[in-house]
């Protein structure tokens, strides 16, 4: 019956068109300003599109540049997304709207210490819309094991409950100007992020806005009626909704938006015409592999590296995967200055917060991929060497200790 919904939806909504947006050059303004009064209305309207396009710009900067602090968030409502998805509503507890954040961005969760369980945080991108004045956050229950933070928010937080939060943060937000194509492409949990950017694109004058959702059954495909409430009132938005596990009787068709199977990224770029791939920007989130496998099948097929955007999530410390495998080294001394504690760091430390871990040195962390910034620390002494690139922007002295290992001796502010 759940299904069979879905195709009924789709078949009512198969036919969505694009929208188009004809932007002429700024330099005519200034050499026909006299001409015709719908030349010089155009025109007037272009200039007002640049200024706006400007003000976007400074209003992107203040955002990444608005300092983060911890703060308490109240739980106002809680709703179930799918068999193990769950949206968390947070609402500032002083009763003020809480700050705008860029679709795409996150904040950063902070469980307190349990017994036998230490003080620990995650990320979890923000799934709802940017000015909406309240947090969404929807979490996947990855494990029913007692210290899994999933399984903390599931079983132990309810409606009125207070949690520490810090951000909005993150570099990975919807940067595609209003003359391009945006194609958002998600398996999984990875949609969380691509609902704001949807609601946020949907709104301004892009060419066309694609969605590509990849889902494993019909259990487990969290936001599809809001994709499809969507759709239905935007036209120039177009879904596919793939699934992996899809009952029997159900027959695939190329005009349904719900799709059997996987898509590739040649279904990626057959949505847009090859001669406007130099003006489409992707947006991919997903497990590692995928988002790897997606941009390179990318890459490979005309897509230049620089319109590809995707977040980096790691696992928790003691199993993350490192990009670049650790070399063997003498061990190295790390000393953390504000515990006075002293660590030697060997090739068994997959990272310097996993070894700071292990010697019970507190140091905030979220994605556990040099993403979100919540682990920086200041690096007082010594040099490191990065097991991946960092996606966030780290300030003066700074260092990410969830990608970084030790190329000398260390002192680290923590």
């Amino acid at each position: 019956m759940f299904f069979e919904w879905f195709i009924y939806i789709s078949a009512l909504l198969v036919a969505w068109g694009g929208t188009v947006v004809l932007w002429g050059g700024f330099q005519s303004w200034r050499s026909f300003f006299r001409a015709d009064l719908e030349l010089e209305e155009r025109m007037d309207f272009e200039v007002r599109s640049l200024e706006n396009n400007l003000q976007s710009t400074q209003t992107v900067e203040s955002i990444l540049r608005r300092p983060t602090a911890w703060q308490d968030c109240q739980v106002a409502r809680i709703e179930h997304e799918s068999d193990d998805v769950k949206s968390f509503y947070l609402v500032n507890s002083s009763g003020e709207p809480l700050p705008s954040f860029l679709p795409g961005q996150h904040i950063v969760v902070q469980r307190p210490s349990h017994p036998g369980f230490p003080q620990d945080t995650r990320c979890y991108s923000l799934s709802d819309e940017c000015l909406a004045g309240y947090w969404r956050i929807s979490v996947k229950r990855q494990s029913d094991r007692l210290e899994s933070f999933s399984r903390w928010l599931h079983d132990e937080i309810s409606i009125g409950d207070t949690l520490k939060v810090r951000g909005p943060s993150g570099t990975f937000f919807l940067k595609a100007i209003p003359e391009e194509n945006v194609v958002l492409a998600s398996a999984g949990i990875g949609i969380t992020p691509m609902i704001p950017m949807m609601l946020h694109a949907i709104g301004k004058r892009y060419r066309s806005v694609r969605f590509f959702g990849q889902f494993r059954d019909p259990e487990h495909m969290p936001f599809v009626q809001s994709i499809l409430a969507v759709g239905s009132r935007h036209p120039c938005l177009r879904s596919q909704l793939w699934i992996s596990r899809v009952p029997e009787n159900i027959v695939d068709s190329t005009r349904s938006i719900f799709r059997t199977g996987k898509f590739s990224a040649q279904d990626l770029v057959d949505c847009i015409p090859r001669d406007e791939f130099d003006n489409t920007s992707f947006y991919l989130c997903g497990p590692i592999p995928w988002q790897e496998q997606l941009t390179q099948g990318l890459i490979d097929r005309g897509i230049r590296s620089e319109k590809i955007h995707f977040e980096h999530f790691g696992a928790p410390a003691g199993e993350m995967p490192n990009a670049v495998p650790t070399l063997a080294a003498a061990p190295k001394l790390v000393k953390f200055s504000k515990t006075g504690t002293s660590a030697s760091f060997d090739n068994s430390c997959p990272s310097l917060l996993h070894c700071a871990s292990r010697n019970e040195v507190g140091i905030d962390s979220g994605c556990r991929a040099g993403s979100c910034g919540a682990c920086a620390v200041r690096m007082l002494e010594g040099k490191v060497r990065y097991t991946r690139d960092p996606q966030f922007r780290t300030k003066g002295s700074e260092i990410l200790p969830c990608i970084c290992v030790p190329e000398t001796d260390l002192v680290v502010e923590a």
